[in-house]
């Protein structure tokens, strides 16, 4: 094992040529996901027959069949709206009132934990903007009392 090791290392800087595909023969730039055809074939009422078919067969007992419909089901309960009386968030403390409003709601099993979770990135994402707002106030104040920009502070010199 030691003799792999040993051996010089043929390097090849030039592995991967500039704008050429690692695979040529791959999909043609703007092909499209066969499902994604597929779905776009189906019309509505085609989708009312195959759903139609789906719980007939999930009736007979087909497990399959009835993964696929639970799963359909769900997923369509959870990507519905989520209904939720919450006061007027302009102020981080409106927010955190918001976000408590919310974990009451999970708690109480008005919400489930994924709408909470979905809610919470957007309430992140509020904060995030009230910040840069705040700080971005902070800065027309200061530079409205005559201070101007501060200077650079020095840079270390080398070796210190």
């Amino acid at each position: 094992m030691d003799e792999l090791h040993n051996q010089p290392h043929k390097e090849n800087p030039h592995l991967f040529k500039k704008g050429q595909s690692g695979n040529p023969a791959g999909r043609r730039k703007g092909a499209r996901n066969k499902l994604t055809v597929l779905l776009d074939s189906v019309q509505p009422g085609d989708l009312e027959t195959i759903m139609s078919k789906l719980i007939e067969i999930a009736k007979r007992g087909y497990v399959p069949a009835m993964r696929l419909l639970i799963n359909i089901v769900l997923r369509s309960r959870h990507d519905g709206p989520v209904k939720v009386d919450l006061p007027e968030l302009k102020t981080a403390a409106d927010v955190l009132a918001a976000m408590q409003k919310v974990a009451s709601e999970v708690g109480a099993g008005e919400l489930t934990a994924t709408q909470g979770a979905d809610l919470a990135r957007i309430f992140d994402l509020l904060l995030q903007a009230l910040g840069h707002l705040d700080l971005d106030q902070r800065m027309r104040a200061f530079e409205q009392m005559g201070l101007g920009q501060l200077p650079a502070a020095p840079l270390p010199k080398p070796g210190a």
